[in-house]
């Protein structure tokens, strides 16, 4: 709890301490893999906000082998989303691109229509890096009608604003 309360006023180390302690405690007492799974989820994504790189790394590695260990195949897809980004912010976009297909294979896979959602917003984003106008599109797209059937505002103005970020960078300034 106190990690998430750090990690919601953008106490970002103080909530990497939490998590960290938090970790070890699981590990320790033999917690839940699901409490196990989310306290990395939520390590690696304040060590991504923090630009730790080398943290960054390892805590997705970790995240990766402790999915595919518990056969979580929505657990996968959010590391796989997670080392997206990663390779992003490296600027290793073909690899980045690559994953990111494989990632959208397994999302289709998946219940989970938010969860493929923001799988679509990732790739749109490794595609607009590239370039790739007319995919990025198709991809942002797709999120903003996954996000609006489940009527989730916050990911629909995610994916209008990347649609919208991608007509600007084409210098494009007709929506259609």
């Amino acid at each position: 709890i106190a990690g998430k309360q750090s990690q919601d006023v953008h106490a970002n180390q103080h909530a990497i301490t939490f998590y960290q302690r938090a970790e070890q405690l699981l590990l320790r007492a033999g917690g839940s893999s699901n409490d196990l799974y989310t306290t990395r989820l939520n390590l690696a994504r304040l060590y991504q906000l923090t630009g730790d790189i080398p943290l960054q790394l390892q805590a997705i590695d970790t995240l990766t082998q402790f999915s595919t260990s518990e056969q979580n195949l929505d657990w996968i897809i959010e590391s796989n989303t997670l080392r997206l980004r990663y390779l992003a912010q490296l600027g290793a976009y073909t690899q980045a691109q690559q994953l990111g297909e494989e990632t959208l294979e397994l999302a289709n896979q998946s219940e989970n229509d938010l969860l493929k959602a923001d799988v679509e917003i990732r790739v749109g984003e490794i595609y607009a890096y590239l370039a790739a106008h007319n995919e990025a599109l198709s991809h942002f797209r797709t999120a903003d009608d996954l996000y609006k059937v489940n009527r989730n505002k916050r990911g629909q103005a995610l994916a209008l604003q990347s649609i919208a970020l991608v007509y600007l960078n084409r210098n494009d300034y007709t929506y259609s």
